[in-house]
Formats: structure tokens, sequence, C-alpha cells
């Protein structure tokens, strides 16, 4: 991917987020698929009546969200973009989209969380090296890609004054207390998810130093808020 952030008509900066949701959506739609496929047929091929009742009960108790995710599926899988242009910074989630005005805004950057450095484990045998091999053709391949699911970075924005929470509703899953990265900074902000890839975040940042450098904080490190596996 690349970390050029084109700069469109009328001075419009587009960064695109991919769709939203799509791997936690095929990962539970194949989870509901599985439970309702082993509930039902154990439910056809057991000879006990009790059997056959609860692996018929399980296959469509979980019919009902298979069903209510399907009807959302469209929604779910919306494309996602961060738009700066001359009027302020927009989030745009399909056909939906929310726009703070730059006088709204006091700054805006990228916070980023990496793990604490795992201990090294000495390899002690030739299972333990080989191990070792693939994981670091693994990192290589996720280093080139520069994707990782080791590392978070989120955009942060500052608004002026705390009542912003109440104008922008559609924010409001985003709205977070926590010790700004600058000093002067309010300790409330819009925090919202990127894609864990470089070359995105990268494209955000160009943006910003052609669109509005001087509300731009840059990078900043966030404290590790999950364990890494």
């Amino acid at each position: 991917m690349s970390g050029q952030a084109p700069v469109g008509e009328h001075g419009q900066v587009r960064v695109g987020l991919g769709r939203s949701n799509g791997s936690v959506v095929v990962l539970v739609l194949a989870f509901l698929l599985i439970v309702i496929f082993a509930g039902g047929y154990g439910g056809w091929t057991s000879t006990q009546t009790s059997a056959r009742v609860i692996g018929f009960g399980v296959a469509a108790g979980f019919m009902v969200p298979l069903v209510m995710m399907v009807v959302r599926l469209p929604r779910l899988l919306r494309p996602r973009w961060v738009v700066l242009d001359a009027v302020g910074l927009r989030i745009q989630h399909g056909p939906e989209e929310v726009v703070v005005p730059w006088p709204e805004i006091v700054g805006f950057g990228l916070g980023y969380e990496v793990p604490p450095a795992e201990r090294f484990a000495v390899p002690l045998s030739k299972d333990d090296v080989a191990d070792l091999a693939k994981d670091y053709l693994a990192g290589r391949v996720q280093e080139a890609l520069q994707v990782s699911d080791k590392r978070r970075i989120a955009l942060e924005i500052y608004p002026w004054h705390p009542a912003a929470e109440q104008y922008y509703r559609k924010l409001a899953p985003y709205w977070k207390r926590d010790v700004p990265p600058v000093a002067g900074l309010p300790d409330f902000l819009w925090r919202f998810p990127m894609p864990p890839v470089v070359s995105i975040g990268q494209a955000v940042e160009q943006g910003a130093r052609v669109v509005a450098p001087q509300r731009w904080l840059g990078w900043f490190q966030r404290p590790w808020s999950g364990s890494a596996k």
C-alpha cells in the first residue's frame, strides 16, 4: 500500500480506511454457520428425542442472529474514509458523514500502541529453530505490507469544548477521556480506530500537513492497553 494521499479538487484529501468490520463479519458468519450446521446435523442424526430437540433448538436459536446479521451486511461492510478539506475534518462511513469544522478543532494526530517487548526464547531443539524461521518469514511479509496485528493506530481529534460530544452524536462511540499527548490540549477527544497499516496513517499525515498543518500533532505513542498474542 502507498503512503501517498493525493490532493483532489479544491484541496480535498481522501484517505480510504477499507471496509469496516470485514474480518470480524466473516469470522462471526463462519461461527454461526458452523454452530447451526452442527446443531441441525446432530438433531437430524440423533435417535434420542431429547437430543433431537436440543440439536434443532440450538440450530434455530443461532439462526436468528444469522438472519439479523445478513440483513445488516450492507451497513456492516460500508467503506470508511477520512477526508480533509478547507471546511474541516470529515469521517465518512458509507453514505453517512460527520464534519467537524476546523475552528472547532484544537489539534489532531495519530496515537499508536505497540506491545511491550517480548522476551526472547532461546531455541532448544530443531523444531524451535524451525518455528523461529517461520515466525521470521511471517514477520518479514508483514513488515513489507506494513500490517501488524500487534499494532494499534487511532486518529485522535481534540475539540475546543467538551460540549462537542453533544453536538456530534454520531461520533459518541469514539468519545474518550485521556491524558493529552501535548501540553495545552484538553483531556477529552474522539479516538477513531484505524486499520493497523502504517501507510494509511502516513497518508493521513501527508494530507494533514497540506490541509491543516497548524493543527497537526504528528504521531505519539500511547501505553499498550491489551495483551499481545
